[in-house]
């Protein structure tokens, strides 16, 4: 899990399915920056953040506007199963 502890956030998910949604604010909390990435030389097939059709399946929010859109990192994992709201239709 990520730490409001001022220094930047690492989490490195192994090989697995992760059943979601998943959701992380940092509008109130730490300034540093956020990787969520998968373990090093495995596929990103292997590694799974599964949102099970109950809305998005990653959402992260950041009201920051000093923050850069490298302020955070999604890298070598597979995203799947998000379910858009029926009013924007933007994917899940």
């Amino acid at each position: 899990a990520a730490a409001n502890n001022g220094k930047p956030d690492e989490i490195v998910l192994n090989p697995g399915t992760y059943n979601g949604p998943f959701r992380y604010d940092s509008t109130n909390g730490d300034n540093q920056p956020l990787t969520i990435k998968g373990a090093s030389g495995d596929s990103p097939s292997s590694i799974i953040v599964d949102g099970g059709q109950k809305g998005s399946t990653l959402t992260i929010t950041d009201t920051n506007p000093a923050h850069t859109n490298s302020h955070f990192t999604v890298t070598g994992i597979t995203v799947q199963s998000g379910k858009a709201p029926s009013s924007n239709n933007k994917g899940g």
